[in-house]
């Protein structure tokens, strides 16, 4: 069977940190953003743990699991959510997490930013496109750091970052415990790029053996 899909690479520890994930943080609010109504049965984070648990690995050891465009960006928010639990999950270090998961090609993941936003007081998109951040937002997703300023700051520009940081933070999209001059963006400001990386997979017998049990467990 030939069907065209993206492929997320991994080795044993990693695929074990991915299941863990998505098992732990299946009902996150910060899972579904954007996707909620598009999310098939086989693409739940259960359904999608449970293939990774029955996905053999190949003959070099590395784990290469064909996923949908929704599957793939199930994938990266769980991890990205449990390395944010763990004190890691940095923007910053988007590169050292991609190599994990071998997702090559990522796009700022306005939508979502955006929905997980939504009601907070915080315009995270400054046109209607959803294609550029506002000011306060690039300053959080650059890891902007600042003096604190003394005074008149209350109708400044620095007011409405720190503001814009707060938030962030309590949306989970900024990491907690640093100073409102300091932000530190997470790995949920980024999406995986999925049409970038789509290839034609053929699954062997023992593979789709390993499907059909997966569907009726």
């Amino acid at each position: 069977m030939e069907f065209q899909m993206n492929i997320c690479s991994m080795n044993k520890s990693t695929l074990e940190r991915v299941i863990a994930a998505l098992r732990v943080h299946h009902d996150d609010p910060r899972m579904g953003g954007g996707l909620a109504a598009k999310i098939k049965r086989e693409e739940m984070p259960a359904s999608l743990a449970g293939l990774f648990g029955v996905w053999p690995a190949d003959e070099d050891g590395i784990y290469r699991i064909p996923l949908t465009d929704n599957g793939l960006a199930l994938v990266w928010r769980a991890y990205a959510i449990a390395e944010i639990a763990a004190g890691r999950g940095r923007l910053a270090s988007l590169d050292k997490h991609s190599e994990c998961l071998g997702i090559v090609n990522f796009d700022p993941a306005f939508v979502y930013v955006c929905d997980q936003m939504r009601g907070r007081g915080v315009r995270p998109c400054s046109d209607a496109c959803r294609q550029s951040w506002t000011d306060v937002t690039d300053w959080v997703v650059n890891d902007g750091v600042a003096d604190e300023p003394r005074k008149r700051w209350a109708q400044s520009a620095w007011a409405r970052r720190a503001s814009a940081h707060r938030a962030y933070v309590a949306a989970g999209l900024a990491r907690r415990g640093c100073d409102i001059w300091h932000p530190e963006a997470t790995l949920l400001f980024v999406t995986p790029r999925p049409e970038a990386t789509p290839v034609h997979e053929t699954l062997s017998n023992e593979d789709e053996a390993a499907l059909a049990n997966l569907s009726v467990s």
